[in-house]
């Protein structure tokens, strides 16, 4: 029953987090941390099938100034203002020795606490545009039935540089 309730209450944790918005610059560098953490492991929960282990952290940059670049970013993220900042939160894949490749990357607003792009390691990439199709909608609603969830499988060539 206690576990029932720890389940409970973690679920409603992780629908606040993406419900809300979160000025990240306002937050503690640790609250930060924290926060990025469980929204990275939130997206990959919701979008794919794999499972990141409590023991693998995520490497979290410093805030990067947005800067449109069309490899890295669809067309739609091309009208963002470019004085918004951002951060990267990469999982690795420990499985490939010391220097592994990025499973997930999770880019996320530092005004809003928002992410605006999911990267599943070998070219999958969603992007979320807050008036379209928002982070928060998916979380809300789930995924559309067509859209399965991912499976991780490595791809050398195809991470997110």
């Amino acid at each position: 029953m206690k576990s029932l309730f720890c389940l409970i209450v973690s679920s409603f944790l992780f629908l606040g987090l993406s419900a809300q918005k979160t000025d990240l610059s306002k937050l503690s560098q640790e609250d930060r941390i924290s926060y990025l953490t469980d929204l990275g492991r939130q997206a990959i929960d919701l979008f794919t099938e794999d499972m990141i282990g409590d023991d693998v952290a995520p490497v979290i940059s410093e805030a990067i100034k947005f800067k449109f670049d069309e490899k890295k970013f669809g067309e739609e993220l091309n009208r963002f203002d470019e004085k918004r900042n951002y951060y990267e939160v990469v999982f690795h894949d420990k499985s490939k020795g010391n220097n592994p490749p990025a499973k997930f990357t999770i880019l996320v607003w530092e005004d809003d606490g928002q992410p605006f792009l999911i990267n599943l390691g070998i070219s999958i990439n969603f992007e979320f545009v807050e008036e379209r199709h928002p982070y928060s909608y998916y979380v809300k609603n789930g995924l559309p039935e067509i859209w399965p969830k991912y499976h991780y499988e490595s791809h050398p060539d195809d991470y997110m540089e």
